[in-house]
C-alpha cells in the first residue's frame, strides 16, 4: 500500500486499472511538457497529440497537471461512451460534458473567423499532411491548487477522429492558453 493514495488507485485488475494507476501518478508527477506529453501516448490510447503540444502545454502545466488528465481521461474513456444518435455537435459536446463531469461545458469556438487559429496539420493515412479544424474545446476552469479561482483561459483543442487520420483516434491539438 501507498501511504496517501485511495485505494481505489492501487488495485490493478486489467488494461484499464493500469491506466487509471498511471494516469493518477502522472497528475502528481508531470516533470516536464516532453516527459508529460510522451506519458499521455502511452496512457491514453484513443487520443492523437499533435506535435506543437509539447510547447503549447507548459504554459499550463505546473498549475494544473491533474485537471489537464482529468479531461484528457474523458475524452479517452467517455467521448463515446454515449448515444449520439440525432444529436448535432453542440448537442454532442454538452451530453459529453455532463457523462465527464467536466468544470464546465466543452463547446465550439463562436467566431468562425478565427477557424485558422485552432487548424492544425495531422498525417493522414495517404503519408500526405491534412488541415484539421480542432474547434471543440474543453475548458480547464480550476487550478489543481486552487479550485476557488475561475479561469476560462487554459483549453484543450481537439477533434473527434477521421478514419483516414491516425486510425480515427481523437485528434488533440493544443493543449495550452486559450487561442
Amino acid at each position: 500500500q501507498i501511504i496517501g493514495v485511495e485505494p481505489e488507485f492501487q488495485l490493478i485488475y486489467n488494461l484499464q486499472g493500469w491506466y487509471e494507476f498511471r494516469r493518477f501518478f502522472l497528475g502528481i508527477y508531470p516533470k516536464n511538457a516532453n516527459f508529460f506529453i510522451d506519458e499521455c501516448e502511452k496512457y491514453f490510447p484513443k487520443l492523437f497529440f499533435h506535435e506543437r503540444n509539447r510547447t503549447t502545454i507548459s504554459s499550463i502545466l505546473n498549475d494544473c497537471p491533474k485537471k489537464i488528465v482529468y479531461h484528457l481521461a474523458a475524452l479517452n474513456d467517455k467521448f463515446f461512451s454515449f448515444d449520439r444518435t440525432s444529436m448535432n455537435r453542440t448537442q454532442i459536446l454538452h451530453s459529453f460534458s455532463v457523462v465527464a463531469g467536466l468544470d464546465e461545458t466543452a463547446s465550439l469556438e463562436g467566431n468562425a473567423e478565427r477557424k485558422n487559429d485552432f487548424t492544425f496539420q495531422f498525417l493522414n493515412s495517404n503519408n500526405e499532411m491534412e488541415f484539421v479544424c480542432c474547434e471543440p474545446h474543453l475548458k480547464l476552469c480550476y487550478c489543481d491548487n486552487n479550485n476557488n479561482v475561475y479561469s476560462n483561459n487554459r483549453r484543450i483543442y481537439f477533434h473527434e477522429g477521421k478514419q483516414n487520420i491516425q486510425k480515427g483516434n481523437i485528434l488533440i491539438g493544443h493543449i495550452g492558453t486559450h487561442l
